[in-house]
């Protein structure tokens, strides 16, 4: 009798065991969804803040303007017609974030790679300049084209961008390098940002988002590129340049949808030999 007892509580705290794990696990998975439900709606603020930053400049400038009585009417049109357009994209903005959180793959097409980054680092050309950051480049002749959702992949590379360029302002002048490379291998395509900075405090994701202290903190931006990159089978990673000795952040996509092209210019205006 005394065996069969034994027998007996061994498996009720076999079974209370097991229910309190079953439990935990409920538990950590709820906390990791609304830690998710918070991370994305801070990606989505993340995002938001330079369009509307910009768009609010504009609506104090033409203000300023009519006040001082400086506006034509031809000029206060043009006014209005910017912040339209600004709002529109602000509005496609929020779409295609959203979209990207809730897991929508979006519509996708053939994206030349080499041209994005063209066009990227051509918006950044003036405040480069202004910040005495050297660009150095180092893409492929031909173009690399992948059938990728264009507006998400600009996010994620505008993003890595300006991590970057917001990571050289720790560093004197005469010491900013931006290396922007793209690398066509058999097996996987490499988009590789780095930068002289001081580096990243950590190469973990979640350590970074986490860590972050601000609505404009770089975590959110990478947990954001993280997210585009897995929404389109590929990956993100972090790590220390041994060029510039900063961080260097790597997309890596499957080379499945490749496709060849004729060449194309590859200079951008006063940019030096880049850094191999």
């Amino acid at each position: 009798m005394a065996a069969v007892a034994l027998l007996l509580l061994v498996v009720v705290l076999l079974m209370h065991n097991r229910r309190l794990q079953v439990s935990h696990l409920r538990q950590k998975s709820l906390l990791e969804a609304k830690l998710e439900r918070g991370l994305q709606a801070s990606a989505l603020a993340h995002e938001l803040r330079q369009p509307l930053s910009y768009l609010l400049m504009q609506s104090r400038l033409m203000q300023s303007r009519v006040e001082g009585g400086s506006a034509d009417p031809m000029a206060v049109l043009e006014g209005v017609e910017n912040l339209q357009r600004s709002a529109q994209q602000i509005h496609q903005l929020i779409d295609t974030i959203t979209a990207l959180l809730r897991g929508q793959p979006g519509q996708r097409e053939p994206v030349d790679l080499v041209a994005l980054v063209q066009e990227l680092l051509a918006s950044f050309c003036a405040e480069r300049s202004l910040r005495q950051i050297q660009l150095h480049l180092d893409l492929p002749a031909e173009p690399v084209v992948l059938e990728l959702n264009k507006a998400q992949i600009s996010i994620a590379i505008r993003n890595l961008l300006m991590n970057a360029q917001q990571a050289l302002l720790d560093v004197e002048p005469q010491h900013r390098h931006l290396a922007v490379t793209l690398d066509q291998k058999a097996e996987q395509v490499q988009l590789q940002v780095a930068d002289s900075g001081p580096g990243l405090p950590s190469h973990s994701i979640r350590e970074l988002v986490m860590n972050s202290s601000t609505a404009g903190g770089m975590g959110l931006g990478l947990f954001t590129v993280h997210a585009i990159a897995k929404q389109h089978q590929g990956r993100l990673t972090l790590g220390r340049s041994q060029a510039l000795r900063g961080a260097e952040c790597s997309l890596w996509f499957q080379p499945c949808s490749v496709d060849s092209g004729t060449s194309i210019d590859r200079a951008l205006p006063g940019a030096p030999v880049g850094i191999h």
